[in-house]
């Protein structure tokens, strides 16, 4: 039979010592692990708060997006709207241009015709208007196809632009004959203003001599 054995106080007291130590070492570290977890709660909550705010700040950029793109193709359309009639306008403004053009040269080309008509036929009125004879005046007419083929009216008009001419020539023809007649009676009176003094310088020549 065993006889039991007791543990010796020295024994004890280590034993004791390390459990209290041992204690000691746990109550640390359940307080390092519980500052550690609050630690990570905050840090969590912060994270959670920045993620919700993240998240709205995500959601507010995309409803921004949402109507910055409907605007955008908003504009796209109207911007294809404007672009067509603009292309639209400027065609039609071009095809105006070319009509106007077109129509402008064809009123030159007519104006230089009437030009050079009525300076033709202002040529032969006066050729005809130096003519006395009123028959060979008309075949002259008729030589330049103002004849049977011309209107009454029309032919009416020629015969007194004739006569007008007519008379213009003649009014034209005694004006220059009184203008030469009037030439010609200044010179005479300048001829006869040099007699005249002429005649007053021998005179006043003359007279000393005779008083003697």
């Amino acid at each position: 039979m065993k006889v039991p054995t007791f543990p010796q106080p020295r024994e004890e007291e280590h034993e004791k010592q390390q459990t209290v130590t041992g204690m000691e070492g746990y109550r640390e570290l359940q307080l390092s692990t519980e500052s550690k977890v609050t630690e990570f709660l905050h840090q969590s909550k912060i994270k959670s708060f920045e993620s919700e705010r993240a998240q709205l700040l995500q959601e507010e950029t995309a409803r921004n997006l949402t109507q910055c793109q409907l605007e955008c193709e908003k504009y796209q359309k109207k911007l294809e709207v404007l672009t067509k009639e603009f292309y639209s306008l400027q065609a039609s403004s071009e095809k105006r241009i070319t009509e106007l053009q077109a129509q402008n040269s064809e009123h030159q080309a007519r104006l230089d015709i009437y030009e050079k008509l009525e300076k033709e036929l202002d040529e032969i009125i006066m050729q005809t208007a130096e003519i006395e004879n009123e028959e060979e005046a008309e075949r002259i007419l008729f030589s330049y196809g103002y004849g049977a083929n011309v209107p009454t009216t029309a032919k009416r008009r020629l015969k007194q632009s004739v006569h007008l001419a007519r008379r213009v020539l003649q009014l034209e023809k005694r004006n220059s004959m009184v203008l030469k007649d009037l030439e010609h009676q200044k010179n005479q009176v300048t001829q006869l203003s040099q007699e005249v003094n002429n005649l007053n310088k021998r005179n006043t020549y003359k007279e000393p001599q005779c008083s003697f």
